[in-house]
């Protein structure tokens, strides 16, 4: 392993914790709870959820959450207003921002189906129907004083 010169933001798919318990408090434990052999993240009944909810798990995963995560609330309340926005969308004067902020939108997941899971969903670009491909769209740049 290598020592990063520059930092770097780090991304990992975060189940539901509604629709997928196990595999969330799994995440967490795997993400936040030290361990050495997986084993030692079951609980009690041989479930993740168990051993989240033993005296003092809890409180090192919101320990450790927040040592290696400073700005996690703030974070997930922004991705939460931005896929809770429906009014008139801002635009700012860098075109190349405006095409990111698009493209970010549309690659949120669209909650309004609950019963698809998140791995069960397809890519748009494999879907076998080819009119629900988007159509690609040019880059375009301009030269500022």
């Amino acid at each position: 392993m290598k020592c990063r010169k520059i930092k770097a933001v780090v991304r990992y798919h975060t189940p539901n914790k509604r629709k997928e318990p196990e595999k969330y408090f799994h995440h967490l434990l795997m993400l936040y709870f030290p361990w050495r052999n997986e084993q030692e993240l079951f609980g009690e009944d041989q479930t993740y959820i168990s051993k989240f909810y033993e005296p003092d798990v809890q409180e090192v995963v919101q320990r450790n959450e927040e040592i290696f995560e400073p700005d996690g609330d703030a974070i997930n309340e922004a991705l939460e207003s931005l896929q809770n926005f429906d009014g008139v969308p801002t635009h700012s004067y860098d075109p190349i921002n405006d095409q990111e902020n698009d493209d970010l939108r549309q690659s949120l997941p669209d909650h309004s189906d609950e019963t698809e899971s998140f791995n069960e969903s397809l890519p748009q670009h494999l879907a076998s129907n080819p009119e629900s491909v988007l159509p690609s769209s040019g880059l375009s740049s301009y030269n500022q004083p």
